[in-house]
């Protein structure tokens, strides 16, 4: 479970580092759209798809964390709490 209470604040800082972070392969909405997926280059998940939409918030967080299938880790590249508002933004985007 996260330690991170949602906040329209902890939402906001999410969205902006999975804007600066994520979006580039996972798209701005979780479309699986993003420049590094048009451009043919890696393949991954629609956030609203079946198998995704419902995974839970420490199955995101460590995904994020430790990587999966194609995705690397992200541990070295965000901090915990950082980690954290990002599957904040992501659970919105699964609701889409």
């Amino acid at each position: 479970k996260s330690p991170i209470a949602t906040t329209p604040e902890s939402l906001a800082e999410g969205k902006q580092l999975f804007l600066n972070m994520c979006s580039h392969c996972h798209g701005k909405e979780g479309r699986a759209d993003g420049a590094i997926v048009v451009a043919g280059k890696y393949p991954v998940p629609q956030y609203q798809s079946e198998n995704i939409k419902n995974l839970p918030e420490g199955k995101i967080f460590f995904s994020i964390t430790y990587g999966k299938n194609l995705m690397g880790p992200h541990a070295s590249q965000l901090s915990k709490e950082e980690r954290w508002k990002i599957v904040q933004f992501v659970q919105t985007l699964q609701k889409l």
